[in-house]
């Protein structure tokens, strides 16, 4: 951080810390979907809805869930406006 930064950023002023598995409605770190609700949904979730293009983890068609996903989908979304214009 400190080459990013500065040196400000060997001092930090506060750390904070969270476990994802006490917050309500977040399943922790790796999403919980029930069956089929992805497999039923995907396809929808995808679709451009006039104007608004989707990019989310949830509408990747891999890495599902994960950083990984929501890259691929934020490349999907930014390549499908480009084509909408």
């Amino acid at each position: 951080l400190v080459r990013l930064f500065g040196e400000q950023a060997a001092r930090p002023l506060a750390f904070f810390e969270q476990n994802w598995q006490e917050v309500p409605y977040t399943s922790g770190c790796q999403p919980f979907y029930p069956p089929g609700l992805l497999t039923s949904t995907r396809g929808a979730i995808r679709q451009p809805c006039g104007a608004i293009h989707w990019a989310a983890t949830e509408s990747a068609t891999r890495c599902i869930g994960w950083m990984e996903g929501a890259v691929e989908a934020a490349q999907r979304a930014a390549k499908e406006v480009k084509e909408a214009l």
